[in-house]
């Protein structure tokens, strides 16, 4: 007894869907401009623009004002952030001046705000690092003047 094979025509396997940041990123930019937030694109580039240490306490909200002697709003993730990014505030607007064009920023606003930070777990509301463990001022200041 011989049996034959029939061959099942199966529909070809369909492709992944694409990233749905390719269809939000355009809505979500000219919500931002309309709303008077900050460029997407600075947000995307944070840490590359401010460098890692201060990113990781803050950041960007709003840019109020007109294209020159702008309010660069920051939202830090605690008071003792806020407090440390107070303190680098000449060198984030020279940095973030050189991202826009020279006299963008002409001043800068710290808001200390519960803000979840990417390196944040969503249960840690010490306000440590995720990564590393340590204190938010350990990046400034080392880990043993943050011990008690």
């Amino acid at each position: 007894m011989t049996h034959e094979r029939r061959s099942v025509k199966t529909r070809p396997v369909r492709s992944a869907p694409p990233p749905l940041a390719k269809y939000t990123r355009s809505i979500f930019a000219g919500l931002a401009k309309h709303t008077s937030y900050i460029d997407p694109a600075l947000s995307d580039h944070w840490s590359g623009i401010v460098g890692r240490e201060i990113a990781d306490l803050c950041r960007p909200g709003r840019l109020r004002g007109g294209r020159t002697n702008a309010t660069l709003e920051l939202v830090a993730i605690s008071s003792a952030a806020a407090a440390a990014v107070q303190f680098h505030d000449g060198e984030i607007r020279s940095k973030v001046n050189a991202y826009f064009g020279a006299n963008t920023v002409a001043r800068i606003s710290v808001t200390a705000a519960a803000a979840r930070h990417p390196n944040q777990s969503v249960g840690n509301a010490t306000g440590t690092r995720a990564d590393d463990g340590k204190g938010i001022l350990s990046t400034f200041f080392g880990a043993d003047d943050t011990e008690t």
